[in-house]
C-alpha cells in the first residue's frame, strides 16, 4: 500500500501585540480561527492549534475549539509563554520586556507552568 506524505500545519495560537514592549494584549486575532479552520477542512488538512495560556482561557476559544477536537477536524497542543504562564517567577527585571523562554526558569518552574497551562 502507499504511503501519502503527511504535511503537520501548526498554529501558534496566542494574543496579539504580545511582541510590542508596553502594548497590551488583545485575543481580537482569535475571530479569524473558523476561517482558516474551515480553509483546513475544505482541503482535508488537520491543523494542530498550539494555545498560549491566554488564549486557553479565552471561553469562546475553548467551545470552537472542543467542538472541531471532538469531530477528529484539529488537535489542540502546548504553546506556554513562560512570562505570562503562571506561577509568576520574575527572572529579569521586566519579564515582560525580556520575554524569557522556558528553558531558562528551573525545572521544577517549568513542570508547574505546563501543569498550570494543561490543568
Amino acid at each position: 500500500m502507499e504511503q501519502k506524505p503527511a504535511i503537520i500545519i501548526t498554529i501558534d495560537t496566542e494574543p496579539d501585540n504580545q511582541w510590542i514592549p508596553g502594548k497590551s494584549i488583545s485575543l481580537d486575532n482569535l475571530d479569524y480561527i473558523p476561517r482558516f479552520q474551515s480553509l483546513c477542512e475544505e482541503f482535508s488538512f488537520k491543523p494542530v492549534w498550539l494555545t498560549e495560556y491566554n488564549v486557553a482561557l479565552n471561553k469562546a476559544y475553548c467551545d470552537y475549539m472542543k467542538d472541531k477536537l471532538k469531530q477528529g477536524l484539529c488537535e489542540i497542543g502546548l504553546h506556554p509563554h513562560a512570562w505570562t504562564t503562571p506561577p509568576d517567577i520574575q527572572l529579569t527585571d521586566n519579564d515582560l520586556i525580556s520575554k524569557p523562554y522556558m528553558t531558562e526558569y528551573p525545572i521544577d518552574i517549568i513542570r508547574k507552568k505546563i501543569d498550570t497551562h494543561v490543568g
